[in-house]
């Protein structure tokens, strides 16, 4: 049935190989970046207990405490810092190309596969007509009024359209398993929406 521009990219995006790795990489290289940063930077926490209100308590009463938790100082610690942040950068990044890419090849051959129909619909279109004109020509040789040499022009005219016709519907047909590829939809069920092909 009709598939709209928005849906062939939505769908292309939540098939897509490439995409799905370069989430896993950069939620990877996030939660590596956080682990690093919550090693190496101190965290302290306060806190207070009131102890006991009656009875006899089994420890000395606190009213604050005072916890911290860090790595001993290090060097490297800024240059692991660092390296987590840059890593996570590059995934975040390489998460972009992804997309880029998925959303770039759907949309050219969605626009390329609405073009070719198009022109497929005018060339029968043309067909029809020269269809016609063959005919016409054909009787005008009978009667004595055309030339062999006509009806040969109207008719080479015809296998030219006819052949090219032949070739639009081979790249239809490439370019629709192509998005079946991406999207996962049938290929005979790709028919692209004109209006929802944004105009150039």
């Amino acid at each position: 049935g009709d598939v709209s521009l928005y849906t062939v990219v939505d769908l292309a995006l939540r098939n897509s190989r490439a995409v799905h790795m370069a989430e896993a990489d950069e939620q990877r290289a996030r939660g590596l970046a956080n682990e690093t940063h919550d090693i190496y930077v101190p965290s302290f926490s306060v806190g207070s207990g009131l102890g006991y209100s009656y009875g006899f308590p089994l420890g000395s009463p606190t009213l604050f405490n005072i916890t911290s938790n860090f790595l001993l100082f290090s060097f490297s610690q800024r240059d692991y810092i660092h390296s987590g942040r840059a890593a996570l950068k590059a995934a975040t990044l390489s998460l972009k190309d992804a997309l880029r890419q998925v959303i770039l090849d759907a949309s050219v051959n969605y626009i390329e596969l609405n073009k070719t129909l198009s022109e497929i619909t005018a060339l029968q279109q043309a067909l029809a007509v020269t269809d016609e004109l063959v005919t016409v020509v054909q009787d005008r040789l009978n009667a004595g009024l055309e030339s062999k040499m006509d009806l040969t022009r109207a008719e080479l005219t015809r296998a030219q359209i006819q052949l090219q016709k032949i070739h639009l519907e081979d790249h239809a047909d490439e370019l629709g398993k192509h998005l079946s590829g991406l999207t996962g939809l049938d290929a005979d069920a790709i028919v692209p929406v004109a209006s929802s092909v944004p105009a150039l």
